[in-house]
């Protein structure tokens, strides 16, 4: 079977639950057990590096009722959000989803929200797809522009009275060359010793063998990500002994960037649901339909929010959300003053992601350089 034929075909939805296992796993979660974490054994020999990304829902409290067993003494049921959250990290480190294959491949829907003129907001939208081999195949990004839009009427209304003008890639003028919607950009590099993550902020990488290695305990893969603490640290700290982020803020920041991006089995990205809830300063919220891993970046403006599908443990989105607006981006793309608090202004929405064996397939003249089709 093709996983990658069509994106609704890569990641198929899960099959509905199996009452006695949703049953079980509700019994546990509510009588104040985990489910017994394995340990792995596979040691992580390099560094992470980073990535910033985010979400945002609001928090309902939902009622969980579990039938008492027989001769056993009723307790209160712990319902609300963090249940929720632990029954969804079992069904996702439940999935059977295949293992290894040529090529890990993403495809995410990304909606950017952008000041333009100092004037109006616009949301630009795009289809973004990336090939990852952990062999010496040729890996490929591509990236699609859908649309650059006007938010609202009253942005409607000025961008009219602006000209009208036709809206590219950053809201930019489209005769400089920058994408217009219905554009694709393909980007290939070749070589297994291209690192996955950028060698930045951290001061080592990871490539996708090494992201694969990763334990699937959440106490283990937390422990394994703060040996890279110091290392970042020491490389980023400022003049005068203060650092560019908290010990909490990277780590979130490193969670969130591997659920983002990596090729990881579905067991450690339930760990990594559970470790994220656990960073000191995030909340779990949930509606009943999602539950969010939420939590605040140290400035104050930005609220970073991962979104999981409660009913099958999937990933489905990491959205940024405005606390309030940054005043140093006065007069930027990113000048969020006249947005309303709670705006989402960055999302990514997750389509598909697992390993296949098919390959992508690149326009001529572009296998070996960058390209706008």
């Amino acid at each position: 079977m093709k996983e990658f034929k069509l994106i609704d075909e890569v990641m198929p939805d899960a099959p509905l639950a199996d009452p006695a296992r949703t049953a079980e796993i509700r019994a546990r979660v509510l009588n104040g057990g985990r489910r017994p974490r394995r340990r792995s054994t596979a040691r992580f020999g390099v560094r992470l590096g980073w990535v910033i990304t985010a979400v945002a829902t609001a928090a309902v409290v939902v009622t969980v009722t579990v039938l008492p067993r027989l001769g056993a003494t009723t307790v209160s049921p712990a319902v609300g959000p963090r249940a929720d959250l632990e029954v969804a990290a079992d069904l996702m480190a439940g999935r059977t989803e295949p293992e290894s294959g040529r090529y890990w491949r993403t495809v995410t829907e990304v909606t950017s929200r952008l000041k333009i003129d100092k004037s109006y907001f616009v949301d630009e939208r795009d289809r973004r797809t990336a090939w990852l081999s952990s062999t010496d195949l040729p890996k490929v990004a591509e990236r699609r522009l859908i649309g650059v839009k006007p938010v609202t009427s009253a942005d409607l209304a000025k961008w009219k009275r602006a000209g009208s003008r036709e809206l590219c890639e950053g809201g930019a003028d489209c005769a400089g060359g920058f994408l217009r919607p219905g554009q694709t950009e393909y980007v290939p590099s070749s070589g297994q010793k291209a690192k996955y993550l950028r060698n930045g902020l951290l001061g080592a990488d990871l490539n996708m063998l090494e992201f694969m290695r990763l334990p699937d305990d959440p106490v283990a893969l937390r422990s394994e990500l703060l040996g890279s603490w110091p290392a970042f640290l020491a490389r980023t700290t400022r003049a005068g002994g203060k650092p560019v982020m908290t010990r909490d803020e990277w780590l979130w920041a490193v969670g969130t960037g591997i659920l983002d991006e990596a090729p990881i089995s579905p067991a450690v990205r339930a760990a990594l649901y559970r470790m994220l809830a656990d960073v000191p300063g995030a909340r779990v919220l949930g509606d009943g339909r999602t539950v969010t891993v939420a939590r605040a970046f140290q400035n104050g403006f930005i609220d970073s929010h991962v979104v999981i599908d409660r009913a099958t443990g999937e990933l489905s989105a990491i959205r940024s959300v405005l606390l309030k607006p940054d005043p140093q981006q006065k007069g930027s793309l990113t000048d969020f003053r006249g947005l309303p608090q709670k705006s989402v202004i960055f999302e990514v929405v997750f389509l598909a992601m697992g390993w296949t064996d098919e390959a992508p397939v690149l326009p001529e003249g572009c296998e070996r350089r960058r390209c706008v089709r």
